[in-house]
């Protein structure tokens, strides 16, 4: 959610996740970021691209 980060980490998984396996995990932090609408932004484009543990159930 912070820069330059946010938009490396996009970058790195969005050249990854078709071949390696990607875990994430948001550990939301207001005090961070405090808009919930760009966690969720950031949680809806991860998502698909992501791999959770405990999903194939």
């Amino acid at each position: 959610m912070v820069e330059p980060i946010a938009s490396t980490l996009r970058a790195l998984v969005e050249r990854e996740h078709a071949r390696t396996l990607i875990c994430y995990d948001p550990n939301i932090r207001l005090n961070v970021e405090p808009d919930l609408a760009r966690w969720r932004d950031m949680l809806q484009w991860m998502l698909p691209r992501t791999h959770l543990p405990g999903s194939h159930r």
